[in-house]
């Protein structure tokens, strides 16, 4: 195991959150969680369409 990814999972919290779920996004904004970054068309519904993604990490 690497040890630099252990220690680094003890004291950040990280998720993932489809950009348009606006009230989870201030939920987690709430909860001290900021975003980091886009990962664009990083989820793909059943439909075939895709959906951008914010990266979101907030430290324990």
């Amino acid at each position: 195991m690497d040890t630099s990814c252990f220690f680094e999972i003890l004291w950040r919290k990280k998720l993932e959150v489809v950009t348009e779920n606006r009230r989870a996004i201030s939920l987690y904004q709430k909860m001290g969680f900021r975003i980091c970054g886009t990962l664009p068309d990083n989820m793909k519904y059943k439909d075939g369409t895709y959906a951008d993604v914010y990266w979101m990490m907030r430290k324990l």
